[in-house]
């Protein structure tokens, strides 16, 4: 997401890799701060029972790119994504519940290699500890598990489309820039 933004504030397209480090270092606490609000709020939802959760978990899942995009507090954040969501609760759910069945059987698909490996392990009658196959499972599953990491971005980059989507959907600003221009 913090790369989405950089891309978008730069001229060109083109940043390095330190432009990216130096900017993570800024907005890493500001970041932390609102996992742990975020994870406070859905979890006490949660607790007064599982409906508030849900409600508030697909409320608030806009709320890191909405303190990045608009550099504003945890609190007028977590008004702001209820404003956006605000009568486009349903949509929100069904758009995140689709990008996570998407990314769900990708990282499975990801995954067959691996259980297919397992599979011949374990009924290959092969003593696992001595052989060279478990090796070869090990490497195959931690070269698997670094690219199932990477799969976690498309949620990610799907949310911040989505809240890009939201604000164009209430405030049209790409519009009111396109009139502007006109002028």
């Amino acid at each position: 997401m913090r790369i989405l933004l950089f891309y978008k504030e730069s001229e060109t397209g083109v940043f390095e890799i330190d432009d990216v480090w130096k900017r993570v270092k800024k907005i890493f606490f500001p970041v932390f701060l609102t996992g742990i609000g975020y994870s406070f709020f859905v979890g006490l939802g949660f607790v007064f029972l599982i409906v508030p959760g849900i409600y508030l978990s697909i409320t608030l899942s806009i709320i890191f790119i909405v303190r990045l995009e608009e550099e504003i507090g945890f609190f007028d954040a977590v008004s702001r994504c209820i404003k956006l969501i605000k009568d486009n609760w349903w949509f929100t759910f069904g758009f995140i519940l689709v990008i996570g069945i998407i990314q769900g059987f990708l990282t499975y698909a990801l995954y067959i290699p691996t259980y297919i490996m397992m599979f011949v392990t374990a009924f290959s009658g092969v003593d696992s500890e001595s052989s060279g196959l478990n090796r070869i499972l090990y490497i195959i599953t931690s070269i698997i598990s670094s690219l199932g990491v990477i799969l976690y971005s498309i949620s990610t980059v799907a949310i911040a489309f989505h809240y890009y989507n939201l604000v164009e959907r209430k405030e049209a600003p790409g519009l009111l820039e396109q009139i502007d221009q006109i002028k």
